[in-house]
């Protein structure tokens, strides 16, 4: 055999031991596509994506929180043996800025005891949701508190010490209890019995959002957008800043 023949046979070995090689080497396109993809995560909608930082000015809950205190106001007027409170006179609200508040205002333990910290807590977390800290929203809901004593209810009773006690602290506990379990629930894939809770966690906030819905932004992968992610939502303010933004 000739060396022409001979150097063509081992070219040709090589090239055939080389395609072989190749062919064992090149991964399955399926198979690494299926490896690499990003593993799910929760979508977001209305309930779930962040408000732009133009929310977080204090305007909107201020005017909803005094909103209420009129409501309730004029509910026990409505309603004055069950309020234990009299009539609107001026004497009374005079009484409320010259007399200390009062360790017996003869209601009952289920106004004091869960009415008031609930009412702590729904303004409590009218601060919270819009990126404020514990600190700031257990300051707003003290200062709401106090008004609601002096300016509002202190028209129809005197105020109480025992109401401005535990409206805030405890109303701060369980809202942010709520707060904390709303985030958690936000966190989890998207299922109805995740929004039921997540409704039922914050039912304001979700009122909130469903009459004026946050614009929903998918996050990216390298670039790539992705409807599967939630949009990033912004850190809270920590620390002991107080900054209210009007």
């Amino acid at each position: 055999m000739s060396r022409a023949r001979i150097a063509t046979l081992v070219t040709l070995v090589l090239l055939a031991r080389g395609g072989a090689a190749a062919e064992v080497v090149v991964p399955d396109e399926g198979a690494a596509a299926t490896q690499s993809a990003p593993s799910p995560t929760p979508a977001a909608d209305w309930l779930t994506a962040p408000y732009p930082p133009e929310r977080d000015n204090l305007w909107v809950p201020t005017i909803e929180t005094i909103a209420a205190f009129v409501v309730v106001l004029g509910g026990t007027m409505i309603n004055p043996e069950f309020s234990n409170t009299s009539p609107p006179s001026i004497d009374n609200f005079v009484s409320a800025f010259t007399n200390p508040p009062t360790f017996s205002d003869g209601d009952n333990g289920l106004i004091n005891y869960i009415f008031h910290p609930e009412m702590g807590a729904e303004i409590y977390l009218l601060v919270r949701n819009r990126s404020y800290s514990p600190w700031a929203g257990f300051a707003y809901s003290s200062v709401a508190s106090v008004a609601w004593e002096y300016l509002f209810e202190g028209w129809v009773e005197q105020p109480s010490a025992i109401d401005l006690a535990i409206t805030s602290t405890a109303g701060s506990l369980f809202g942010e209890a709520r707060y904390q379990l709303r985030q958690y629930l936000i966190e989890q894939p998207a299922s109805t019995w995740r929004d039921v809770g997540i409704v039922l966690a914050d039912g304001i906030e979700a009122f909130h959002r469903w009459v004026a819905p946050p614009e929903v932004t998918p996050i990216t992968h390298d670039g790539v957008p992705d409807s599967c992610g939630p949009a990033p939502r912004p850190e809270p303010t920590t620390g002991l800043a107080l900054t209210l933004r009007f």
